[in-house]
């Protein structure tokens, strides 16, 4: 997997774009009452973890940078 944080900035894509509801507190809910373990496992922790951080990318995401530029006009 690479670890530029290319896919972070691809899920946070998706995200964007899908809008999943309740997205933010169903992550809390997961950060609060799953066991510990089960977030440090492979399995579970590292996708957790990526979607936390594309909540987090897209929280700091200046919403400039997600303009595209005119090609040709002005």
């Amino acid at each position: 997997a690479p670890s530029d944080g290319s896919f972070v900035r691809l899920l946070a894509l998706a995200i964007l774009r899908a809008r999943p509801a309740r997205l933010h507190s169903n992550l809390e809910y997961v950060a609060r009452f799953v066991d510990p373990h089960q977030l440090w496992s492979p399995e579970a922790g590292e996708p957790f973890t990526i979607a936390r951080a594309a909540v987090q990318y897209l929280a700091h995401l200046d919403p400039a940078a997600l303009s595209t530029p005119s090609h040709g006009r002005g």
